[in-house]
């Protein structure tokens, strides 16, 4: 009759580390996926406000090449 338990408790102990593997993936892969959402807005933010410095920059060059003429 032990025999069977043990088996059992094996048994047991090996899918509770198979879950607790699974569950470390998946909260893994959730973390990821926030950071690279996190990382794409920034990069985003960012081309938009390069944009607005080219723009300026393109404004302030405009203006600066008028005034010469």
């Amino acid at each position: 009759m032990p025999e069977p338990l043990e088996a059992l408790i094996r048994r047991g102990s090996v899918q509770m580390l198979f879950g607790v593997l699974l569950l470390l993936m998946g909260w893994v892969g959730w973390t990821l996926t926030d950071l690279t959402r996190q990382v794409a807005a920034q990069s985003v933010r960012i081309s938009i406000l390069e944009g607005r410095v080219v723009q300026l920059t393109g404004r302030i060059d405009n203006l600066r090449w008028e005034g010469r003429r």
